[in-house]
């Protein structure tokens, strides 16, 4: 099942587990521009839900939630179209295979996120995807790392100071949870938050 992302699962399992080396991959137009004016000092605000594109007949769709608090506070509504193939194609294999990975890698899955481009983008995916179930650092590193992107700011959700987790449910809905993921500059507040979605199709 391939996924509206600008970088593959393929470049994303190939990504070193540096701190560094995230921030290249997100290089790669994964992440949203830098927004002009940004601060990265604590802000409050809630976006509007962003407007998909007109879903194609067959697709599966995950609707989600981003609530962001810490060094930013935000709450972000999306939705993530996911076009089926002969191996998933509802929401129930979605929760027992994953969303799909290229030809000859482990299964994975990858948390739904805001489109690249917005103000808020998340990178994380548990690779080898096994079934519903709670994955923790080991997982969202082997899915090549982790990163949550504010504006210009980038946070690591997978640093040594920080815990995240993506839980997945049998019916493909499911949660990614970070807590005191530090930003790329130093002595800058740690960003922590959650994205929730529910899988329909």
């Amino acid at each position: 099942m391939q996924r509206s992302r600008s970088c593959s699962s393929a470049a994303l399992a190939a990504t070193t587990l540096s701190f560094a080396a995230v921030l290249g991959l997100a290089a790669c137009g994964g992440s949203p521009a830098s927004s002009a004016g940004h601060s990265n000092s604590p802000a409050a605000h809630s976006s509007a839900p962003s407007q998909p594109s007109t879903p194609i007949a067959g697709t599966l769709r995950l609707s989600g939630t981003v609530s962001l608090h810490g060094a930013v506070t935000e709450q972000q509504s999306f939705t993530e179209y996911l076009t089926d193939t002969a191996q998933i194609n509802t929401c129930a294999e979605v929760g027992s295979k994953g969303t799909g990975a290229p030809a000859g890698l482990k299964p994975e899955f990858d948390v739904p996120t805001p489109a690249a481009g917005g103000t808020v983008f998340v990178l994380a995916g548990a690779v080898p995807y096994t079934g519903p179930g709670t994955y923790t650092r080991k997982a969202l590193l082997a899915g090549g790392g982790s990163e949550v992107r504010v504006g210009g700011q980038m946070y690591n959700p997978l640093a040594t100071t920080a815990t995240a987790s993506i839980s997945v449910s049998a019916d493909g809905s499911g949660t990614f949870t970070f807590a005191s993921a530090p930003p790329l500059t130093p002595g800058k507040p740690t960003l922590s938050g959650t994205v929730t979605w529910t899988c329909s199709g």
